[in-house]
């Protein structure tokens, strides 16, 4: 497929934001992806026609990346553009040194999970009430 990936920029931020919104029942704020992108951190988006479909967001620390974001527009969900990010995410880091990856997921996102483990990604626990006290997390882990 190829997808053009860029770093997320401020002006991003209200696509973003919207996806957020349309995707995830715990979406974070405008203050939290303003302070990663103000810290260089490895947040990226993808766009299609300069409107943005799809973003990512990971830490590497020492020789472990943390996903920590990953979304899609639900209207271009299903078109390989999650596979896409992830598999270049995992590609940077990588480059980047990591030797493992991690992420939480919430438990009913079934589609994700799904995802997840086509990169073999593989539960290692459930964090109890994990999203704002109400939802639980996966736990999932690779090696890369």
């Amino acid at each position: 497929m190829g997808i053009l990936i860029e770093r997320m920029k401020m002006d991003d931020l209200d696509s973003v934001l919207a996806i957020e919104d349309e995707v995830f029942v715990f979406p974070w704020q405008r203050e939290s992806f303003a302070e990663e992108i103000k810290q260089g951190s490895e947040f990226y988006v993808t766009k299609e026609e300069g409107k943005v479909v799809g973003y990512l967001g990971f830490y590497k620390v020492k020789d472990e990346m943390q996903l920590v974001n990953l979304a899609v527009t639900k209207e271009r969900q299903g078109k390989g553009i999650g596979s896409e990010l992830l598999k270049w995410a995992l590609k940077q880091a990588k480059s980047l040194g990591a030797k493992k990856a991690f992420l939480e997921v919430e438990k009913g996102n079934s589609r994700a999970i799904s995802l997840y483990h086509k990169f073999s990604f593989y539960e290692t626990g459930i964090r109890k009430g994990y999203y704002e006290g109400k939802e639980d997390a996966v736990i999932m882990r690779a090696e890369l």
